[in-house]
């Protein structure tokens, strides 16, 4: 099994979003940068997770850097397990109270593909340097500097 590290950063800004990821093995390293129309900060960053992961064509061990402290915690903590379990909503034991997981698709996709790949989720400053790296990167690319 290869052992594979992805970053991955988002950015919104002036009513778009835009994120970027950085795959890397061994001494090879694959980056690619997507902006588009304005998306919540944690939706923009868990769909960068889940295109980085779908760029594997084999089983791989990943170490995956986020700045998203929400995405690292709901899959250390086995929250994905518990929305299949309660057929993707948040049910707490209360009827009344469940509701259907917001983003379950993207959500179900990282769970999916945590049944091929072995994830290791780690939360990353954004003052790392591969992450600046990448935000100059997307804000020039918003910001129209650069070409598509």
């Amino acid at each position: 099994m290869k052992n594979i590290e992805i970053y991955v950063n988002s950015i919104c800004k002036e009513g778009q979003s835009a994120y970027c990821n950085k795959l890397i093995y061994e001494s090879y390293s694959k980056s690619n940068c997507v902006n588009g129309a304005y998306m919540d900060s944690s939706i923009i960053e868990l769909k960068s997770i889940v295109d980085s992961l779908k760029m594997l064509k084999q089983p791989c061990a990943v170490n995956l850097y986020t700045k998203c402290e929400y995405i690292v915690k709901i899959y250390e903590e086995g929250t994905l397990d518990t929305w299949v379990k309660n057929k993707w909503t948040t049910n707490n034991g209360y009827r009344r109270s469940s509701k259907e997981v917001s983003n379950k698709e993207l959500w179900f996709e990282l769970y999916m593909l945590s049944k091929i790949h072995n994830i290791k989720l780690i939360r990353v400053s954004k003052k790392h340097e591969i992450m600046k790296k990448m935000k100059w990167y997307m804000s020039k690319k918003i910001d129209g500097n650069l070409f598509s």
